[in-house]
């Protein structure tokens, strides 16, 4: 089962008998999903796992991602602070504002569909940003000497 959630991934047999340290952050990323499937979960949580990545990477990720999510019939947790990230991948987007952490908004349907473009992806990101509270809890200023951090956007 596990190889079957490689090959999907992206793995092909060579790949299989390396070692961790052998493998580049886009293939340890991919193995970390494939983890989280084989014991074939209801829920996945996932707090951030495509931050470190850059952009093309971390968009075919985010596509594997769903089509296991889809294809598994689970659920999905994700944190990010990546608006974008969120609006491409989420059913529904919830906004947390910080200190203290509270609801801001509750998003169950976005407008923006699985294969849509980014020009989509950034109108439908643009529009979150232009309601009042998901502003105001994403560009909370940053206190006195401490790096600027907005709020988390979960989403399943």
């Amino acid at each position: 089962m596990a190889q079957a959630i490689l090959a999907r991934l992206g793995f092909s047999s060579g790949d299989l008998g390396k070692r961790p340290a052998a493998l580049s952050g886009g293939m340890q990323q991919r193995v970390a999903i494939a983890r989280a499937f084989a014991l074939r979960p209801d829920l996945v949580l996932m707090d951030e796992p495509f931050s470190a990545l850059d952009v093309g990477l971390r968009q075919d990720l985010q596509s594997l991602l769903r089509a296991e999510v889809e294809g598994a019939g689970a659920g999905a947790l994700f944190v990010t602070h990546d608006i974008t990230e969120a609006v491409r991948l989420a059913d529904r987007i919830v906004v947390l504002a910080p200190r203290p952490a509270r609801v801001v908004a509750d998003l169950p349907q976005l407008p923006v569909s699985p294969e849509a473009g980014p020009e989509a992806v950034f109108e439908a990101a643009a529009a979150l940003l232009r309601r009042p509270e998901v502003a105001a809890a994403l560009a909370a200023p940053a206190a006195a000497g401490a790096a600027f951090r907005p709020s988390r956007i979960l989403f399943t």
